[in-house]
């Protein structure tokens, strides 16, 4: 991985082998004692001269995501805004909106994820449901499509129902937006982000809910689930309790993505009643991408380990990651983005000076988001790029 960073508040990683697409991963957060529209603004145009400086544009952007501080209040200025707004007849990036508090300052916050691709592609708005700011976009090249899906949810910002319906339909809705275009839950998605208003009270419910969907659509312990992060987040729409991010690749052949575990570190979430995957490994024919879903600091038998400690949880989260990261030969210094989600906001500063002592300098979000059991202090989310090459399979 090819690290540069531009400013204290700005990161950018590169992947690049030379013939294939290139890679980019860029995380940036709004400048503190800014009011929220100069802080919009200041990352408008900090954006833009990244973008300049690293050959980018509109059209190798294809994922971005914004933290907001008060998003019921920031929305609509957030939509207003020349950084949000795409041409309406371009497919543009699939655009996340997300209330995660980017700490320890900050009142909005933006990660995005670019492609150079080394040929043409063919971009399309995926053709979603009408529901309340869903988005997606669709990249054909190299016989596969690519697909990112965003703020998925199910009703309106007047009307919900409660976490299992909503989380019911939810996927219920995703699988009828992947069927338009003849792809599939159980064969193409690689991993989502579910956010749960109040972590605490509704977990259970959208854990259970989605185990009913996945037992209908046949993810079970003897296929498989998918890469997952599920955490506290809050939709700009007061009655959404539960919305989704989504990665999915349709065209990949049999044993092209695989699932990771390390059963003498951590034990499979479906022991513990929870149906995710602790990472997803896809190959191609130049690269190999990890997706490491959600991390905490839990041993081999699904117990909690250092309860009120941060920085020992810490040490366990990342040796966690780095054991999945060599299952599948890979290190932490092939990590391309992180997102770290913190329970307490008093463990900012502690945090922060953690991660920028160790010895990998990626890109990440320090986030205010509950993790799924109260005595987890802190999860760990990511994508790593490696340079191995599997020449069965079509180039990213």
């Amino acid at each position: 991985m090819n690290q540069s960073v531009a400013h204290n508040r700005i990161k950018v990683s590169t992947f690049e082998n030379g013939v294939g697409s290139k890679e980019i991963y860029i995380t940036m957060k709004g400048i503190p004692d800014l009011s929220f529209s100069d802080q919009v603004k200041q990352l408008e145009l900090t954006y833009n001269s990244v973008l300049k400086d690293l050959g980018l544009n509109q059209n190798t952007e294809v994922f971005r995501r914004f933290f907001l501080s008060d998003a019921v209040n920031q929305f609509m200025e957030l939509f207003d805004s020349a950084i949000y707004r795409q041409p309406h007849d371009y497919a543009g990036a699939a655009t996340s909106i997300i209330q995660q508090s980017a700490l320890p300052d900050s009142k909005v916050a933006l990660e995005s994820y670019h492609v150079r691709f080394s040929s043409d592609v063919f971009r399309q708005k995926l053709p979603i449901q009408n529901r309340c700011h869903a988005n997606g976009l669709r990249i054909s090249h190299q016989g596969y499509d690519y697909m990112w899906l965003a703020n998925l949810g199910w009703g309106t910002c007047e009307e919900g129902g409660d976490v299992f319906q909503q989380t019911t339909k939810s996927f219920d809705a995703l699988i009828a937006d992947l069927d338009q275009i003849s792809s599939s839950l159980s064969n193409d998605v690689v991993r989502t982000w579910i956010y749960i208003r109040d972590v605490d009270k509704y977990y259970k419910s959208m854990v259970e809910a989605r185990k009913q969907v996945f037992i209908r659509e046949g993810l079970t312990p003897a296929t498989r689930f998918l890469a997952s992060t599920g955490i506290e987040g809050k939709s700009f729409c007061p009655h959404l309790d539960f919305l989704m991010d989504v990665i999915a690749i349709k065209g990949l052949s049999p044993g092209q993505m695989v699932q990771l575990d390390v059963p003498h570190m951590m034990n499979s979430p479906h022991e513990y009643g929870v149906t995710f995957e602790r990472a997803a490994q896809v190959f191609f024919g130049d690269r190999t991408h990890i997706h490491l879903s959600g991390t905490a600091s839990i041993d081999s038998e699904g117990r909690v380990l250092h309860p009120g400690n941060i920085s020992k949880q810490l040490d366990r989260t990342f040796e966690n990651i780095a054991a999945l990261l060599e299952r599948g030969n890979a290190s932490l210094g092939d990590l391309a983005l992180m997102n770290v989600y913190l329970r307490d906001v008093g463990d900012a500063s502690s945090v922060q000076s953690y991660l920028e002592n160790m010895a990998i300098d990626v890109p990440y979000q320090l986030l205010h988001a509950p993790v799924c059991r109260p005595e987890w202090l802190v999860e760990i989310d990511g994508v790593a790029i490696t340079r191995h090459q599997d020449k069965k399979y079509r180039p990213y």
